[in-house]
């Protein structure tokens, strides 16, 4: 995911923002079954998946690795913000930065 932040055949020294994003986000681990996911957090999928509802009589939507949801998370209308709750269909390994 960050990766894709630095332009192709870009310097190899990464820019100021690409840094302050990397020390933001943190980490966190899921077993199987396990629900997880709190309004106000950007979370990217490193490994493993994830279930979310896509809301009512839409199905549902599978989340593998590399996946990002929660970009709503700077909105601060609730009403506009989707659900981020997912079940873990396998162990999940995931990035997350919280809204501050």
């Amino acid at each position: 995911f960050i990766n894709n932040l630095v332009p192709e055949g870009g310097s190899h020294d990464a820019p100021q923002f690409v840094v302050d994003i990397a020390s933001a986000l943190g980490s966190a681990v899921f077993a199987q079954s396990e629900l997880f996911g709190e309004e106000r957090i950007l979370y990217i999928l490193k490994q493993g998946l994830a279930l979310a509802a896509r809301g009512s009589n839409n199905g549902m939507r599978v989340f593998c690795a590399g996946d990002v949801w929660g970009e709503d998370f700077l909105l601060s209308k609730d009403s506009l913000r989707e659900s981020e709750v997912r079940l873990a269909m396998t162990y999940v390994e995931l990035f997350e930065m919280t809204f501050a």
